[in-house]
């Protein structure tokens, strides 16, 4: 699990360091970081349904959930191309629906022991980033 949470953490980076750099100013191309962060956010997003489908083979009702790891991922990338000047604020959402959906469907259940409590912690940051990020 050390290697997992290790990990994890250091997928917050780029988010925390792009927020830093537009939060204060210090970086000289903020057009390029907002863009970067965007992409990474729907990269992450991505990334973070797809783990969902090792479990969906073992949960009751597999075409739900198979719907909801599909629908973030694919509901992400049309915000970003047609809603951009919200993007962020779609993908909070979507970042904290993802999670819900998570406990709701019961599949934290089915994640190692701690592994949910390391969802919530980095959707939380996650989360955050994207709020100052928008709000700047």
């Amino acid at each position: 699990m050390l290697l997992i949470k290790t990990l994890g953490y250091s997928g917050l980076l780029p988010f925390i360091y792009l927020t830093y750099a537009l939060m204060t100013g210090n970086d000289g191309q903020p057009e390029e970081s907002f863009l970067l962060f965007s992409i990474y956010s729907c990269l992450i997003l991505g990334f973070m349904s797809g783990v969902i489908w090792p479990i969906l083979y073992q949960h009751t009702n597999q075409n739900r959930l198979a719907l909801w790891a599909v629908s973030f991922p694919v509901f992400s990338f049309l915000s970003f191309i047609w809603l951009s000047d919200y993007i962020l604020l779609i993908q909070t959402g979507l970042f904290i629906l993802l999670r819900i959906v998570e406990v709701a469907e019961r599949i934290d259940e089915a994640y190692p022991m701690g592994y949910a409590s390391l969802r919530w912690q980095l959707t939380s940051i996650v989360s955050v980033c994207h709020l100052c990020v928008f709000f700047v």
